[in-house]
C-alpha cells in the first residue's frame, strides 16, 4: 500500500484530498502510513460510518464499522 500512497501523493494537485476507505483492524497502520506521506499536519478527519447489518461468525465479535481517512 505504501507505493500506491506515495503515487498518489506524487500525482495530487496541492490543493487535492485524498479519502481512504479502511476497516479498523489496518486503520491506525494505514493513518500512520499517510501521516509519514503526507504529513500530519495535512490530516483534517477521521469519519467512521456504521453497517446497516454485520455478519458474525461465532468465534469473534461482527465487523460492523469501517473508517474513512
Amino acid at each position: 500500500m505504501a507505493i500506491r500512497i506515495i503515487e498518489c501523493h506524487r500525482i495530487l494537485k496541492n490543493s487535492g484530498s485524498l479519502f481512504y476507505h479502511c476497516d479498523d483492524t489496518m486503520q491506525h497502520y494505514i493513518k500512520i502510513m499517510l501521516d509519514i506521506v503526507f504529513g500530519r499536519d495535512n490530516f483534517k478527519n477521521e469519519i467512521n460510518w456504521k453497517r446497516s447489518n454485520s455478519h458474525n461468525d461465532g468465534k469473534r465479535f461482527g465487523r460492523i464499522s469501517d473508517a474513512i481517512l
